[in-house]
């Protein structure tokens, strides 16, 4: 009769193999980097407690192995001379329009949204307007 595994012994072993998944996923360029800190956060917050004290530092120690990059949105418009391009640092409360001409002219506005949601709602209802007056998008 074989032996019936620990849930403790079988937690830590699905938590080595999900640090490694992930190790192995950012390393090879399968998942971002977000995507890595994601995982590492969710895995930390399901086995917290229930795993052994090294597979948590273990954890830990993987949260450390994504570089920390910073996600930005941007979406660029052309309509016959200009160009528009709008952006934003994701979770940021500002947003950037920068306005390109043919002749080299350039313009760029700053808007604080008062929040990250505001920011993202702010570029969604731009992108909107800038199409229904003939821009397209890129």
């Amino acid at each position: 009769m074989s032996a019936v595994p620990e849930l403790k012994d079988e937690l830590n072993r699905k938590s080595l193999e999900t640090i490694s998944h992930l190790i192995t996923s950012i390393h090879n360029g399968l998942i971002t980097p977000h995507q890595f800190s994601a995982g590492i956060d969710a895995l930390w917050m399901a086995v917290s407690g229930l795993v052994d004290e090294r597979i948590i530092d273990l954890i830990t120690a993987g949260g450390n192995e994504a570089p920390i990059k910073t996600a930005i949105e941007k979406r660029i418009f052309i309509k016959e001379r200009q160009t528009m391009v709008i952006d934003r640092v994701v979770g940021d409360d500002k947003i950037y329009i920068k306005s390109y001409f043919d002749d080299g002219m350039k313009n760029t506005k700053c808007h604080d949204c008062k929040s990250s949601v505001g920011a993202r709602d702010a570029i969604i209802s731009m992108a909107a307007r800038l199409l229904a007056n003939g821009y397209t998008e890129l």
